[in-house]
């Protein structure tokens, strides 16, 4: 996912101000325009260079529904288009922005590569191998296996009646918070 610095201030700058008057628009659609564009810029033209793309293309990228040659003359007039219908210091912020998302590839793939060779293979209940998970096994000598460990509500306790076997179901269905549920069951 893509994302671009907001600086509190653009609210404030005196261009904003220029493009909102020239575009006849408040400074809070300016600047959602403002930024419309740059995401667009950053998909479509990450180097900035705006020349590829008809006025229409641009106005379309800004939502805008008015003239495009309009918009246009109002972001050169403005200052956030060059003469030469580059985004004004695009390189600089684009830069940042390419620097960082190339960083964080790098981050997730050296992650990827670390944790690798502890992944684990998780089974399902007809035996199939599933895709490998990244938690750790967290059975134990000291804790029941999904095999042997019966199945409890959250909230009772399962205890074993004298003289059942373990195994029979039964013998868990006494819970401290309703009661003993083997009396239901009975009548």
């Amino acid at each position: 996912m893509a994302w671009i610095e907001s600086h509190q201030e653009l609210a404030n700058h005196p261009k904003v101000y220029r493009l909102s008057d020239l575009l006849d628009e408040s400074v809070p659609t300016v600047i959602g325009r403002l930024h419309l564009l740059w995401y667009w810029a950053y998909d479509y033209a990450d180097d900035g260079d705006l020349t590829r793309y008809r006025d229409s293309e641009v106005a379309r990228a800004c939502m805008w529904t008015g003239e495009p040659a309009r918009l246009i003359e109002a972001l050169l007039e403005a200052g956030f288009l060059d003469e030469t219908r580059q985004l004004h210091d695009w390189a600089e912020y684009q830069g940042k922005w390419q620097r960082r998302r190339e960083a964080q590839a790098e981050r997730q793939r050296a992650y990827r590569e670390r944790h690798a060779d502890e992944r684990i293979t998780s089974r399902s209940r007809d035996g199939a191998t599933n895709q490998p998970t990244n938690h750790t096994n967290r059975t134990g000598p000291d804790q029941p296996t999904a095999a042997t460990a019966p199945a409890v509500r959250p909230g009772t306790k399962a205890r074993r009646k004298p003289g059942q076997a373990p195994d029979d179901p039964s013998a868990y269905l006494t819970s401290t918070k309703f009661g003993d549920l083997s009396k239901i069951i009975e009548h």
